[in-house]
């Protein structure tokens, strides 16, 4: 799969236009699809927190970097905030992190999304009008550069 070309983000990082999608994965099929999407050649990998997979994930990312002769930096990982998640942008991304990264304190994600551009009240499916997409976005770009290399919005049309 090295034929696959890359886009460049507007920080000058190299994002694989295809990427293995771990959506409805369940923790154990995330992992084997993970590592065996490395194995296979994939290096972009897309999660999210609502995926519930983040744990199965990181799994598989560890798994290759150990067995394979892959590293970190060859390996770019995308998650995304989720729309219960925009007034507590700090504490749902260093969940992201320990979960697909445990024990690691040098992790990062290489592109960090606001997953769609509606807010929901924490717990529900319930649309929250109050939230001003501007200031979850200033959020964002007050996260570390060490934790998080770029970051944008996903679904917003």
């Amino acid at each position: 799969m090295s034929s696959i070309p890359n886009f460049k983000l507007n920080t000058g990082a190299e994002i694989p236009a295809i990427a293995l999608g771990t959506w409805e994965s369940p923790n154990s099929v995330a992992s084997d699809a993970v590592y065996e999407a490395l194995k296979a050649g994939y290096r972009h990998i897309d999660t999210a927190a609502v995926y519930g997979n983040e744990i199965g994930v990181g799994d598989g990312i560890r798994r290759a970097l150990k067995e394979l002769d892959i590293k970190r930096s060859d390996i770019f990982v995308t998650t995304k905030l989720w729309c219960t998640d925009f007034l507590t942008v700090p504490s749902a991304f260093y969940t992201s992190l320990a979960k697909i990264f445990p024990g690691q304190p040098d992790a990062y994600f290489d592109l960090y999304l606001m997953h769609w551009p509606m807010a929901m009240y924490p717990g529900t499916e319930t649309w929250d009008p109050r939230t001003n997409f501007n200031e979850v976005y200033a959020e964002l770009e007050k996260l570390p550069k060490k934790h998080v290399k770029a970051i944008g919005v996903s679904n917003f049309t």
